[in-house]
């Protein structure tokens, strides 16, 4: 009895680690790709500030989920990508509306080493005016 609930535990764990590192179902999307989206659909992207919540500009442009960041200044992170682990924490990337100037870098791609490391970033890449591109991680 004792040896089959430790063979059920032992094969549950298997399960979950193989679970928590499943693949997004979406392929990890570079810079580029997101920047060239923006400017294709520049005008679909303004809409969104007037109606971030839209449902059907968020599925034409790719929007998994908005998350409102904060209110004073406005920030919101638009999802394009996203992974999780196991347990707490996970990654994100996607699109960032702020009123407030961020700390802007050349490109995230250059500092994700891999799509969804072990180390905890909050990065930011202006697009233009209050449009970045943002990528998180946390564990």
């Amino acid at each position: 009895m004792k040896k089959a609930i430790l063979f059920s535990l032992r094969l549950l764990l298997v399960v979950l680690i193989l679970w928590s590192c499943r693949s997004s179902k979406s392929p990890y999307p570079n810079d580029e790709l997101l920047i060239k989206n923006f400017k294709q659909n520049k005008n679909l992207f303004l809409e969104l500030i007037a109606n971030p919540e839209n449902k059907n500009l968020l599925t034409s442009l790719g929007i998994k989920r908005l998350q409102t960041r904060s209110s004073e200044p406005k920030l919101i992170w638009y999802e394009i990508w996203s992974h999780d682990l196991f347990g707490p924490g996970g990654c994100m990337k996607g699109y960032a509306y702020s009123d407030k100037t961020l700390t802007s870098i050349e490109s995230i791609d250059e500092v994700i080493t891999e799509p969804c490391g072990p180390e905890q970033k909050e990065l930011y890449r202006r697009i233009q005016g209050e449009w970045y591109l943002y990528y998180v991680s946390s564990n």
